[in-house]
């Protein structure tokens, strides 16, 4: 446990690193003095869970790593003022569901890693579809080895790589407006009856693998 206070003098710290300690929790205003913090580092801790005002003050955060946690669920308030990231990776832990208007307030988010959670999408659901379409500047998606079943449709603004592997998934269509740089799809050990489908226009090339 970190004592309340003990980084209310850091004002003008960039980069904070608490990677593997043993903090369980996120409390309410901890951060809140940090307003020119960029990058946190929390991996490798045992949080399980995230106050509604975790990050308060972090308005300048652009990287925030949480993988290696016990997190299995996440509310869109907890990550209200956090409109400048760029980076978010939620990766290794106990996640099982994203509110729909979860990223509403991530419009600069380029890179997201949910991978290696319980994520869980019912057969012929586009929720996945409609909550990564709101980071429109998303760039690099890493959803795999979850528990993502049936059809899947993803709406790929900018996007240039795709994780999807070690899921369930059956089918899977791309709908681009025009991707003028290279595309990489990862689709490797899921359950996919038929071959991908891309609707839009790509003029550079598409990379699919289905190992």
């Amino acid at each position: 446990r970190i004592d309340e206070g003990a980084l209310e003098e850091l004002v003008n710290l960039r980069k904070l690193h608490l990677e593997n300690n043993k903090l369980n929790k996120i409390e309410g205003n901890f951060f809140k003095n940090l307003t020119n913090l960029s990058e946190l580092y929390l991996s490798k801790n045992l949080i399980e869970s995230i106050d509604k005002d975790g990050f308060e003050g972090l308005s300048r955060l652009k990287i925030l790593d949480l993988k290696n946690n016990k997190i299995n669920n996440l509310e869109k308030q907890q990550f209200d003022n956090l409109e400048q990231l760029t980076e978010l990776d939620l990766s290794y832990n106990y996640i099982q569901h994203l509110e729909s208007d979860f990223f509403e307030n991530f419009s600069n988010l380029k890179i997201l890693i949910i991978s290696n959670n319980k994520l869980v999408f019912v057969e012929n659901s586009q929720s996945i579809s409609e909550i990564i379409i709101k980071c429109k500047f998303l760039e690099y998606l890493d959803i795999s080895s979850n528990q993502i079943k049936g059809s899947f449709v993803l709406k790929i603004p900018n996007l240039s790589y795709i994780n999807l592997s070690f899921n369930s998934i059956s089918s899977v269509t791309f709908e681009v407006n025009e991707i003028s740089k290279d595309l990489k799809i990862n689709l490797s050990s899921n359950r996919l009856v038929f071959f991908p489908k891309i609707i839009g226009s790509v003029k550079k090339g598409v990379s699919i693998s289905l190992n």
